[in-house]
C-alpha cells in the first residue's frame, strides 16, 4: 500500500499504524525491516512528537509501484487509507488528531479514491477547514481547493467556492501560530464566515431561545418554542428533535460527553434526555415557567430556575 504516498514523502509510524491496522511499535518494526532492504530510510527528523520514528519510502520505488500497480487497485489502496482514518474518527475528519500528515493529504487521496461525494462534503465543511489551517498552512490548503473544488458534485461548489474565498481573503489571520480551530469558527469579530454558514435555520419559521456548541464544536444544540435540536454545525443537518413540552421550550443544556440533555420551559417542567432521545425524568416542582437550567459537571445534579425567582 506505499503506492499511495508520494515520492520521497515522509511517512511517520503513526500513519503507517493506521493505514496497516497495527499499533505504532509494530508498524515501526515493519519499517525498519523495509530500511533493512535499502528501500526506505530514516527521516533525518527521527522522532515524531509521540516519540515514534519517521521515514522516507525512495522515490525511484515509490514510482516504480505507480508505474506496476495497475490503476483500479491504487484507487483500492486510496479507498482503504481513507476508511482507514475515518474508522479512527468515527466518520468525522475534523476530529482527527494532527499527525503530520493526513491534514495535507486527505483531500488528494480522496480525489485519487474517486470518493467525490465525500470530497465534496470534506471541502464544505468549514470544521475541516479549521482544523487544517490549525494544523497546516492555509495558503497549501487554498491551493487544494483551487485544484479540486471543481471535481466535487455540484451541491457542494457554492459552499466550497465561499470557503475558497474566505480562505483567500482571511490568509495571514489563519496563519497566525495563535490561531486556534475555535478562533476560525466563531471570532467574528476579526474572521467574517461565509454567509452559508451564518444562516443555517434548523428551527424554520420559529423563535430561537438559546443555542451552544458542544462535541468540540461540530454539533450544536439549540431550542426554539417548540422544540429543541441537536444537529452538525457544518451544515445544518439536524440529527435529533426533543419535544414533549405543553408550552414553549425556554432553554436547553447538553453535559460535556454529549449523553445527557435538559430542556426547560414555560409550562413550569425540565426534561431530562438520554441521547439520542429516551426522556428519563420530568420535573415538576416549579410554580412558574423554568427560564433557565444546567447540569453540574459531574452529571448529579441539575439546577433550574423559574420567573418567580425560584431556583431548584
Amino acid at each position: 500500500m506505499l503506492v499511495v504516498f508520494d515520492p520521497d514523502i515522509t511517512i511517520t509510524t503513526e500513519v503507517l499504524a493506521i493505514l496497516w491496522n497495527e499499533e505504532p511499535d509494530d508498524a515501526e518494526e515493519i519499517m525498519m525491516t523495509i530500511v533493512g532492504w535499502s528501500l526506505a530510510q530514516k527521516a533525518v527528523s527521527t522522532k515524531s512528537a509521540q516519540g515514534f520514528l519517521s521515514f522516507t519510502v525512495h522515490d525511484l520505488i515509490i514510482e516504480y509501484l505507480q508505474d506496476t500497480v495497475p490503476n483500479e487497485k491504487q484507487v483500492t489502496y486510496h479507498q482503504e487509507l481513507v476508511q482507514s482514518y475515518s474508522d479512527n474518527c468515527d466518520g468525522v475528519f475534523s476530529k482527527l488528531n494532527p499527525d503530520g500528515y493526513i491534514h495535507q493529504k486527505l483531500i488528494p487521496h480522496l480525489h485519487s479514491a474517486l470518493m467525490f461525494d465525500e470530497l465534496g462534503q470534506l471541502l464544505s465543511d468549514i470544521l475541516w477547514l479549521a482544523a487544517s489551517c490549525v494544523h497546516w498552512d492555509p495558503n497549501s490548503l487554498l491551493g487544494h481547493y483551487k485544484k479540486y473544488r471543481l471535481n466535487v458534485p455540484q451541491q457542494y461548489r457554492d459552499t466550497a467556492n465561499e470557503l475558497q474565498l474566505f480562505l483567500s481573503r482571511h490568509l495571514d489571520v489563519l496563519g497566525s501560530p495563535l490561531i486556534t480551530t475555535e478562533d476560525v469558527i466563531h471570532n467574528r469579530s476579526s474572521i467574517n464566515l461565509p454567509t452559508a454558514f451564518l444562516q443555517l435555520q434548523p428551527h424554520r419559521n420559529e423563535d430561537m431561545r438559546y443555542c451552544q456548541f458542544f462535541d468540540g464544536g461540530s454539533s450544536v444544540l439549540s431550542c426554539s418554542s417548540n422544540q429543541a435540536k441537536i444537529w452538525k454545525a457544518s451544515t445544518g443537518e439536524v440529527l435529533e428533535s426533543f419535544g414533549g413540552h405543553t408550552n414553549s421550550i425556554t432553554h436547553c443544556v447538553i453535559n460535556e460527553t454529549g449523553d445527557l440533555l435538559v430542556t426547560a420551559s414555560d409550562d413550569k417542567t425540565c426534561k431530562v434526555w438520554e441521547f439520542p432521545k429516551k426522556l428519563l425524568c420530568t420535573f415538576t416542582a416549579h410554580q412558574d415557567g423554568v427560564q433557565s437550567c444546567d447540569i453540574s459537571s459531574d452529571n448529579k445534579f441539575i439546577v433550574s430556575a423559574d420567573i418567580g425567582s425560584a431556583v431548584k
